[in-house]
């Protein structure tokens, strides 16, 4: 039989096209077309059809902490790992913070009484921590820190808190093995999964039919950027993660303006870099020549200009606004919807924090500390404006659809956890990710509290940690994560992500040390599939983007042998990193990032340290200008251009910089002075 081209969804009530019907949350789709009668058979069939295949035992990780794991299964555990008795541990959930208890029965018997005194204490646990207390600390990924007073201060005891944390690993490790020891708990932990998480199948958008109304002739879209158009019209919020020259504004400019035609967008706001914003409108204009669009400049808002430039945006009939990222975090959203907002944050942090114990709570505090300064500033905001009734706020712009370029710019979102600081997971929060936050979220519930309303668009989603995937799937799909039980980032990490401890450069260069670091993703297929339904991912090799090939395939290292003076300042690194560590000095005077700036500089050129020592004829700046000089000889014939990149040792008053001298090396070795420019 032909494949049916529609199916009447019984939860809208109307035809809808059959990639968007046998697409999304399948297994909802299947319970629900069963309740709706006989009439829906044919529904049934078709989505059984693309239902995924069940998971197994290999292909999916229990972990401790994740919120779909019941709490019956990690009562027997408990009970299990200290021989307690059958009902003797009470375990509980509370989605609201994310966070895990572990009690005696009726919460009277003491976690450290529970069970036999030599599993409690000696083979899961320690004199420090029992190890239900540990088990605790599992749910709620907070590795235990144990310390000590030390003049009067208390400091971690280093010792005392390995043993800790090695049986809190130890009870990590059993319990993976544990959770499918059992057929029937196996059987019962993974419907549970598949029902929960391995239900979902990823729509194919084909924009192919789409006549886009007004765009320039001379401009002809790829077939990938036609499927991204018909995606960005039809399914809501976006996340534009494709490569560097893959047509980004392009995208968001014709997705605006056919939102726009369709009436599903008033009026669409994009929001570009600082020094990207005359670039940015013209190609829009380029691109849509009949366009009307109004551009914000950083004049337009200041002093008496403001009021009657934001006015024209409230009262203006355009196709398109663009304006800066400073500019949109100066039209603020009214103090009462902020104030709202921080309430809700707040109370989150307090409820997280009532539940935190060791490490963790210290981070919740600063971002408590981090929440009342924004209280304070807030309520500055409101009293400066008591006395300008004429002030209008974001709310009253009519923006109805925003569009955030660049949006690599908001991953800095704050990020209520209990889990200690480790390195991947910043504890940067910036004001701008926050007031973007507000704003997306503002929209969406003017929109009925549907995740549609916002697009973002990077080349670079994941830079620094895996956790920024939470940010944008916590910018896009909120009410997504919170059906999954995975809206807050504990949740979310428990299910998808991991700290993984293995062994590393030291920062001084001087050895290796153990290392934890939030760096792991599990259940990635499950994770992968919730995040595509807001993202469309391109890379380089997907789109076939013509760029030039590498030389040899790729890039190739030129290995130099260090001076005498490289090694002697290496060495003072170390000296001076233990005394760091051994708090020796005092944090203003030394520090490690004040060593590691150091390292880098002393690897480059010893004259960035100590600009008194002499030049190394076969250091790395040496080796570099005559391979740039052998190039240039090569290439003189067709006048070959070369790029040359220092992130360090640029120009800035100093004597030395690296800049400089590299120059004064490519004169000596021949190349012209005047062929020679800085960027």
């Amino acid at each position: 039989t032909e494949e049916a081209l529609a199916y009447r969804d019984p939860a809208k009530g109307e035809w809808v096209p059959a990639d968007e019907y046998l697409s999304g949350h399948i297994r909802n789709k299947i319970a629900l077309a069963q309740a709706s009668g006989a009439a829906y058979d044919r529904n049934v069939k078709a989505l059984q059809a693309v239902l995924p295949k069940d998971l197994g035992p290999a292909e999916v990780e229990v972990r401790l902490g994740a919120p779909w794991v019941p709490t019956d299964v990690l009562a027997e555990f408990a009970c299990e790992l200290v021989k307690a008795k059958s009902g003797e541990v009470e375990v509980k959930y509370n989605s609201e913070s994310a966070s895990w208890s572990v009690t005696g029965q009726n919460g009277y018997a003491r976690l450290e009484y529970i069970g036999d005194y030599a599993l409690r204490s000696v083979k899961w646990g320690t004199s420090d921590r029992s190890a239900l207390t540990l088990l605790e600390a599992a749910l709620n990924q907070t590795p235990p820190t144990i310390t000590k007073e030390v003049d009067g201060k208390r400091v971690p005891d280093k010792v005392r808190t390995m043993a800790a944390r090695e049986k809190y690993q130890a009870i990590r490790d059993r319990f993976r093995d544990w959770v499918y020891e059992d057929h029937d708990r196996s059987e019962k932990l993974l419907r549970i999964y598949n029902d929960a998480f391995n239900q979902i199948v990823e729509r194919k958008f084909d924009g192919s039919h789409l006549i886009l109304e007004g765009m320039s002739s001379a401009v002809t879209p790829y077939p990938a950027q036609k499927d991204v158009i018909w995606r960005g019209i039809t399914n809501g919020n976006l996340l534009l993660a494709h490569a560097v020259g893959a047509g980004k504004t392009l995208d968001l400019v014709a997705i605006s303006m056919e939102l726009r035609r369709l009436r599903k967008a008033v009026k669409p706001l994009h929001v570009v870099q600082n020094s990207t914003l005359e670039q940015y409108t013209a190609e829009f204009i380029r691109l849509y020549p009949q366009a009307k669009v109004l551009m914000a400049t950083k004049d337009d808002l200041h002093g008496v200009k403001r009021r009657a430039f934001v006015n024209r945006i409230a009262t203006s009939d355009v196709d398109a606004i663009v304006m800066t990222q400073a500019t949109f975090e100066r039209l603020a959203l009214s103090p009462e919807t902020q104030r709202a907002h921080l309430n809700k944050v707040m109370a989150e942090v307090r409820l997280s924090l009532s539940a935190s114990k060791d490490s963790g709570a210290n981070r919740l505090k600063e971002l408590e500390r981090k929440m009342k300064d924004a209280e304070a500033r807030l309520e500055r905001l409101a009293a400066a404006n008591k006395k300008d009734e004429d002030q209008v706020w974001f709310e009253q712009l009519g923006v109805d659809y925003v569009m955030l370029d660049e949006a690599h710019a908001y991953k800095n979102m704050p990020r209520i956890s209990k889990m200690p600081r480790v390195s991947g997971l910043s504890t940067a929060t910036s004001q701008r990710a926050f007031d973007a936050q507000m704003k997306c979220s503002w929209i969406m519930e003017q929109r009925g509290d549907v995740e549609e309303g916002v697009i973002l668009s990077t080349a670079t989603p994941i830079t620094n940690s895996i956790a920024e995937t939470w940010v944008f799937q916590r910018f896009l799909q909120p009410q997504t994560l919170k059906r999954f039980g995975v809206l807050e980032f504990d949740a979310w990490s428990a299910s998808f992500g991991e700290i993984v401890t293995g062994i590393e450069l030291s920062p001084d260069g001087g050895g290796y040390r153990v290392h934890s670091r939030y760096a792991r993703f599990v259940n990635v297929p499950e994770l992968m599939s919730i995040f595509r339904m807001v993202a469309d991912i391109k890379t380089a090799k997907m789109l076939n983007l013509p760029t030039p090939k590498v030389k040899g395939g790729k890039a190739q290292a030129i290995v130099v042998k260090p001076s005498e003076k490289l090694l002697e300042i290496t060495a003072s690194l170390v000296e001076r990193a233990d005394r760091i560590k051994g708090r020796g000095v005092q944090p203003g005077e030394d520090n490690m990032l004040k060593v590691t700036g150091d390292g880098r500089k002393a690897a480059l050129d010893v004259r960035l340290v100590d600009k008194t020592l002499p030049f190394d004829p076969e250091g790395k700046l040496a080796a570099a200008a005559r391979e740039v000089h052998r190039i240039w000889s090569e290439t003189a014939a067709e006048r070959g251009t070369q790029l040359v990149f220092s992130d360090i040792g640029t120009p800035g008053g100093v004597s030395f910089n690296i800049y400089g001298e590299f120059k004064r090396l490519l004169v000596e070795n021949g190349i012209p002075a005047d062929e020679i420019e800085f960027a």
